[in-house]
């Protein structure tokens, strides 16, 4: 209860209502897309144009990040295209072929971080390489 009384607190401030009117504004809630757990930002893994998805799979989310599945839209429907591993938002970099390279974050505490590119071998992502980032104090 609380919460819900912050959150309508802060809409309040920032200036936005629900309403049911046509055409007034209507609340929405989303996630921000970098988020740890849910939705990540909106992907297009071949560059064509139509967004690609990733969902999380469930029960694999820790403090660091989640396992994510990751499908590629095309004409004949959706196909697996692997798991990635990390939290949202993740990048997209030149590299592989037909599919970018996907480059994730995995957060191992205040200090530390795990990047990996993925690299599309045909069949799915596979882990390219992966490097621990130490942060200096």
């Amino acid at each position: 209860m609380h919460a819900r009384v912050v959150l309508a607190f802060s809409l309040t401030l920032l200036g936005c209502r629900s309403s049911s009117s046509p055409g007034e504004p209507t609340l929405r809630v989303l996630e921000p897309p970098a988020s740890t757990h849910g939705p990540c930002t909106e992907l297009d893994f071949d560059g064509d144009g139509v967004a690609d998805r990733v969902e999380e799979v469930p029960g694999s989310c820790g403090t660091g990040g989640c396992v994510y599945r990751a499908y590629l839209a095309g004409p004949a429907g959706e196909q697996f295209v692997g798991e990635l591993e990390g939290h949202c938002a993740f990048r997209l970099e030149p590299g592989g072929q037909p599919l970018a390279d996907v480059i994730t974050e995995w957060r191992l505490g205040a200090a530390e971080t795990v990047v990996t590119r993925y690299r599309f071998d045909g069949r799915a992502y596979r882990e390219l390489d992966r490097t621990t980032v130490v942060r200096a104090p």
